[in-house]
């Protein structure tokens, strides 16, 4: 114990003291000095709950054996064991407890390089930013709600079963990061979802992986045409599991694990919005609300690799997105050359009944003619008080279209834009 200690203290000497939680992000480097140390210093290792030999350090294990040990004189968060003054997040991540730390060091620094990010870029992780010897249950259910009004966007981090969606406490958190209504002030509602898995190696003796969904572009894709980008980003983006989404749009919060009883309860609790102690119920109308726009909201961070694997109706995708209950909805299919009639359609049914606003653009699609202006006349629902459509170079288009477009037009709408200049 007293060797362990000796290079706990030379690896991780205190360095400052960051007053506030949501000021302690960790960077690349960071967690390069962390994942080196475990590889490293492990061997010999137990699980503290099961006394069996670690053979591969999770965060469990780092917390037990590094953190917790290395903060404990100082009574400090790790980050003010490794940084020298306040770092400020510009990402959040969520993720599974039992994953390993070599699995997720490699996703997120997969995702700074997928994204481009510069390498101060810092990322605010809850076992290394909250002081865990400091046992403050009820400050560290609150500090990862203010790191996320300072975030650029979440990352969320699966192992290759995708755990984190069985997880309580990783759908509270997706749903408060993605799907709360935002505070005055904020831009929670625009928040970016990126989303890193650990692929399992095809043959023994490979390595693994990480594949990532990115909302958007990444840096280098944003520079080139509109074409060429998506084209790339399809590509990138086709190695991304499929059974992982599928994961994601069946979450269920209310049925999900916890570490014990106590959290799950305090989970449930706020959810629904009642006293932290109170019996939460089995079922509510609240669970199935949160359900909902969370599947919606995974959904459409996989929408593209669904479609490219076949069809928007797979797994019921139009009716998991039109749960989400979204008051706007926004659909960019612009140079998706396989587009068909079909897939509006299955669009306008996820746009749902509680939308009020619907954006559409399809820039320079040769798919997009008069029998899909029928359809999306046709699908159209009628609650809809706002229409911006632009179709830039859907050159097939013709007065047959455009009526029956005219027809269909909800009876509440407003305001229609509908741009054919680009």
């Amino acid at each position: 114990f007293d060797a362990s200690m000796a290079k706990l203290a030379a690896a991780f000497p205190k360095r400052c003291s960051i007053a506030n939680p949501e000021d302690r992000g960790i960077t690349i480097a960071q967690l390069d000095a962390v994942e080196t140390f475990v590889v490293q210093n492990s061997r010999g290792w137990v699980d503290t709950e099961t006394h069996e030999q670690v053979s591969e350090a999770n965060f469990f294990d780092v917390k037990d054996w590094v953190i917790l040990p290395s903060t404990l004189e100082f009574d400090c968060s790790f980050v003010e064991l490794v940084a020298t003054h306040e770092q400020p997040p510009q990402w959040f991540c969520i993720h599974w407890f039992g994953e390993p730390i070599e699995d997720f060091v490699r996703c997120v620094r997969g995702h700074r390089d997928l994204r481009g990010l510069p390498s101060y870029t810092s990322y605010w992780v809850w076992a290394f930013a909250e002081r865990l010897n400091a046992n403050e249950p009820a400050e560290n259910e609150t500090s990862f709600v203010r790191a996320l009004r300072m975030v650029d966007g979440v990352m969320l981090v699966l192992d290759p079963e995708a755990t984190a969606f069985d997880r309580a406490w990783c759908g509270y958190e997706l749903y408060i990061a993605l799907c709360e209504e935002p505070a005055s002030g904020t831009n929670d509602a625009m928040r970016t979802l990126d989303i890193a898995v650990t692929v399992s190696p095809e043959y023994v003796g490979a390595p693994k992986s990480c594949s990532l969904l990115i909302d958007g572009f990444t840096k280098l894709e944003s520079q080139c045409r509109l074409e060429l980008a998506t084209a790339l980003r399809s590509a990138r983006q086709s190695s991304f599991p499929l059974s992982q989404l599928q994961r994601g749009v069946m979450v269920q919060v209310h049925t999900a694990e916890a570490s014990d009883e106590p959290t799950l309860t305090r989970i449930l609790n706020r959810i629904l919005g009642e006293p932290l102690d109170n019996m939460p119920p089995a079922t509510h109308e609240r669970y199935t609300e949160v359900n909902g726009r969370l599947r919606a909201r995974i959904a459409r961070a996989g929408w593209l690799q669904v479609r490219a694997a076949g069809s928007l109706d797979d797994w019921g995708f139009p009716e998991i997105l039109a749960a989400g209950r979204a008051e706007k909805q926004a659909w960019d299919l612009s140079h998706w050359q396989g587009v068909k009639a079909t897939d509006i359609r299955s669009v306008c049914v996820g746009v749902g009944e509680h939308a009020v606003r619907f954006d559409l653009r399809c820039l320079e699609l040769p798919s997009v003619d008069d029998v899909f202006f029928q359809m999306l006349g046709h699908s159209l629902p009628n609650q809809l008080s706002e229409l911006h459509f632009n179709f830039g170079g859907c050159e097939s288009v013709g007065d047959r279209g455009i009526a029956a477009l005219a027809v269909g037009l909800p009876r509440c709408l407003e305001r229609l834009h509908l741009d054919f200049s680009g």
